[in-house]
């Protein structure tokens, strides 16, 4: 349980900070459209373990709502006249309905950290004072980041990363990892470079290495370049990598494997090139959408427990990479060019 609030609080404080920057200017196009579009979950306990209350969620939300369209000379959003359903339609409301919506979600699980004493409550006191980093990229973008270290971070597509700036740096540097980068770390023997993805933390001093951690994909892996990489399991050492060795953990049965890896395989999607190595299904959906910009359908249990491996030079045509996957898996597949579709079926 107390790991699912800390997961969900995180994506929450991600929230806040999205909503913050929206106001300001401060995101680029892709990042703008991603709120304007933002639709809010329903049914938050059915995932989150019963730890928010939808009566709690609604009626702290409300709260919100009326306060933000007060400040901004605007109708009670409740009301039932039908002047409200025109203000709705105006693109200044369009700009504020995700954010107020985002707010809502935030206040109703405020309420809920506050009145249950929960642990995690400690920590979130600790960081809504600092001035947290947040950096996520969109479909199509692929983005480098330089911390103050002096460290850089290659993130890739549908990826974010965090960090809270008055912390960084002191005694640890620690950022927080979600889908997939390339981290080139500057040296620095005293202060240990943290990244925590999901389930796993991996500490270093200064080295080079690449972590995927897609959500769809299933499991977490670390392959090294440059250095010595230590992954830790909750409070356990799994694994102390060195370079051209990878580390796999496996999210469903917690388990995890070590390897020879090139290096360059691991990190050939920021050259765009397509390498599956013991790749599954969704990995392959993941990174032909990451390379060929195309909208990926693959019907339910076609590749389901396949295990591909296969390796293309940059500017590989996306027919020729399919052709070659029907002639093993024995599937078969459409391309709309002219709406960037493909079908594998």
């Amino acid at each position: 349980m107390k790991k699912e609030q800390e997961q969900y609080w995180r994506k929450v404080i991600h929230s806040i900070n999205l909503f913050k920057r929206y106001f300001t200017n401060e995101l680029d196009s892709g990042e703008r459209e991603r709120i304007e579009n933002w639709q809010p979950e329903k049914n938050l306990n059915s995932s989150k373990g019963n730890f928010i209350s939808d009566k709690v969620v609604e009626e702290h939300g409300m709260l919100v709502k009326k306060k933000v369209f007060n400040q901004l000379g605007i109708q009670n959003p409740e009301g039932k006249s039908p002047v409200r359903r025109k203000l709705f339609k105006t693109p200044y409301l369009v700009k504020y309905a995700s954010a107020v919506a985002i707010v809502s979600v935030v206040i109703g699980v405020s309420y809920f950290m506050i009145n249950t004493g929960s642990s995690v409550k400690g920590e979130f006191a600790s960081v809504r004072n600092e001035k947290q980093l947040f950096v996520q990229t969109h479909d199509l973008q692929i983005k480098e980041v330089q911390l103050p270290d002096g460290s850089k971070i290659h993130l890739n597509s549908n990826s974010s990363i965090e960090y809270i700036q008055k912390e960084f740096g002191k005694d640890k540097r620690e950022i927080w990892l979600e889908g997939e980068a390339y981290f080139d770390v500057a040296k620095n023997p005293d202060k240990p470079f943290i990244i925590h993805s999901k389930e796993i933390t991996t500490t270093v001093h200064g080295t080079s290495f690449n972590i995927k951690s897609y959500d769809d994909i299933g499991e977490i892996s670390v392959t090294v370049e440059t250095g010595k990489v230590e992954v830790r399991s909750k409070q356990s050492i799994i694994g102390m990598l060195t370079p051209n060795k990878q580390l796999v953990y496996k999210e469903g049965n917690k388990t995890h494997v070590i390897a020879d890896r090139n290096w360059e395989d691991a990190a050939a999607w920021m050259e765009k090139r397509l390498v599956l190595r013991d790749a599954n299904v969704n990995e392959l959906k993941i990174r032909l959408q990451q390379i060929y910009e195309m909208n990926i359908m693959i019907e339910d249990r076609v590749l389901s427990g396949s295990i591909l491996n296969a390796s293309y030079p940059k500017n590989t045509k996306i027919s020729s990479v399919l052709q070659g996957i029907s002639e093993i898996y024995e599937i078969k597949y459409s391309i709309d060019e002219k709406n960037k579709v493909v079908r594998i079926y």
